[in-house]
């Protein structure tokens, strides 16, 4: 849903809009299985109209910087959304804690609307798509105590992993796998992080726009498959646009993981391919 697709960059048009494009890269590079990732109320029927014309899915919830706007209409409207899609909508989020940015959400306000959105996941049946920044502890201990008071057990990913080994300990101590994307990548210290990640708890994600692998990031140096791209004011078909990540990324993060880990990509990815299939069912 991001502007990126349409062309616009800051405000400005580079380029007409490309997500035709981007979508055909991905089934190029052999990625079938695609999910729209949604948290904020105003790209609800953007995302939902872009996954019906394109049969790709969505998760749908409250960002955590988003959380003073989880009123009462706004869950509304996402339960309105839940009951008419739930084919479409396959992971209630993204959502969670994210203690890094309180000018955009106070604490408070984000604890509110975490617990509010956990009822709705619970009510739906939807696995968990979970957002975490420096609030491992809090995460955890609120799913586990909703858990505890409601007899039920959650799946989970939490996306976007770039945390310590201390905050690994407390996501691999729960049911929940970590996504891994290019911010997850990053640095050194995130390598040595996902040495510990067993496999079957990793799924991999593109983050996109965000969230591409840099050649000053740590974990460029297992990448193999380069991608031609120019800046957005010289938008060429069939080229991709410089520093906006796409889909296609997935491919990058993959080899990296599998450098890390000291294995073939092909056999990471039928193991990514069956914890994606284990954990979501399709």
């Amino acid at each position: 849903t991001d502007s990126m697709f349409q062309g616009t960059y800051h405000g400005k048009t580079k380029h007409q809009p490309d997500l035709d494009q981007v979508l055909l890269r991905a089934t190029q590079h052999k990625i079938t299985k695609i999910c729209i990732t949604v948290g904020q109320e105003e790209d609800f029927e953007t995302a939902l109209k872009i996954a019906k014309e394109n049969n790709i899915y969505l998760t749908i919830g409250i960002h955590p910087t988003c959380a003073e706007k989880c009123t009462p209409e706004a869950i509304q409207k996402i339960e309105c959304i839940l009951k008419q899609n739930l084919s479409q909508v396959i992971m209630y989020g993204e959502f969670g804690l994210d203690y890094e940015r309180f000018q955009f959400a106070s604490k408070e306000s984000q604890i509110a609307a975490f617990k509010k959105q956990l009822q709705l996941a619970h009510k739906y049946n939807l696995p968990l798509f979970l957002h975490c920044r420096a609030a491992y502890v809090d995460l955890t201990n609120i799913i586990m105590e909703y858990q505890r008071q409601n007899n039920t057990l959650f799946k989970g990913v939490v996306h976007s992993f770039d945390g310590s080994q201390q905050d690994l300990e407390l996501v691999l101590a729960t049911p929940f796998l970590i996504g891994i994307n290019g911010c997850s990548l990053k640095t050194e210290d995130n390598l040595n992080v996902l040495k510990q990640i067993p496999l079957i708890k990793i799924l991999t994600e593109s983050d996109c726009p965000w969230c591409d692998i840099r050649p000053t990031h740590a974990g460029y140096k297992y990448v193999k498959t380069h991608f031609e791209q120019v800046k957005p004011e010289k938008y060429t078909l069939g080229k991709m646009v410089k520093s906006r990540n796409e889909i296609s990324g997935v491919v990058q993060v993959e080899e990296v993981i599998a450098g890390v880990h000291q294995i073939e990509v092909e056999e990471l990815r039928k193991i990514i391919e069956n914890n994606s299939k284990t954990f979501l069912s399709w």
